[in-house]
């Protein structure tokens, strides 16, 4: 549980690794610091790389729309796949503003995590990153990305993926997007847990 830091006696900066990343980049302590001495910054994302290349949908400057995790629009995703394999080679070379990032990378002040209560753990696993990104926006605050913070994937899978995403996918689009609950869950779980189960 990521909320687990809030019992800790914590820094200015909080940062966010996933446990199958290893890092690339030098002086990242030095980096995050001049990162944050901006004060309308509260959450940095770094690159994440597959096999040399940027990961795909790590983070995004439009809205975070995962909608090809249905089973009735997953004729889509190769669309989406192809898409996102272009935009790979479209890396920013320097900090940029974003609207969401994964939580895999995510470095945030330690004062506003603590104010938004931390992450939300409905989410099972996957889109709790983008969530806080979408509240702490809402608080004033910016979220880069930065191409500087860069780190390796290596592809290390401890749970089943399939059920997880899907549920946090159901409760992404009933939280943000308004979607009532039956239409959330025929979309994204079909044969699976009921979101009311993970509320």
């Amino acid at each position: 549980n990521r909320n687990r830091v809030l019992e800790l006696d914590m820094g200015e900066v909080i940062l966010f690794l996933d446990s199958d990343l290893v890092k690339i980049s030098d002086n990242i302590v030095e980096h995050l610091t001049k990162i944050f001495t901006d004060k309308k910054i509260a959450i940095a994302g770094g690159q994440i790389l597959e096999k040399g290349r940027p990961m795909i949908f790590s983070y995004g400057v439009g809205p975070f729309l995962p909608i090809d995790n249905s089973w009735l629009l997953s004729w889509i995703r190769p669309i989406t796949r192809l898409s996102s394999k272009i935009y790979q080679h479209k890396v920013p070379i320097k900090p940029i503003d974003i609207t969401w990032t994964a939580e895999g990378v995510m470095a945030i002040r330690s004062s506003v995590f603590k104010q938004l209560g931390g992450f939300d753990t409905n989410f099972e696993l996957y889109h709790e990153g983008p969530d806080l990104c979408v509240r702490t926006r809402k608080l004033g605050y910016r979220v880069i990305y930065d191409p500087c913070l860069k780190f390796e994937h290596l592809h290390i899978q401890h749970i089943s993926k399939k059920d997880n995403i899907n549920r946090s996918t159901a409760y992404w689009f009933y939280k943000h997007c308004n979607w009532p609950k039956w239409l959330a869950n025929f979309m994204f779980l079909y044969h699976g847990r009921d979101i009311d189960e993970i509320l």
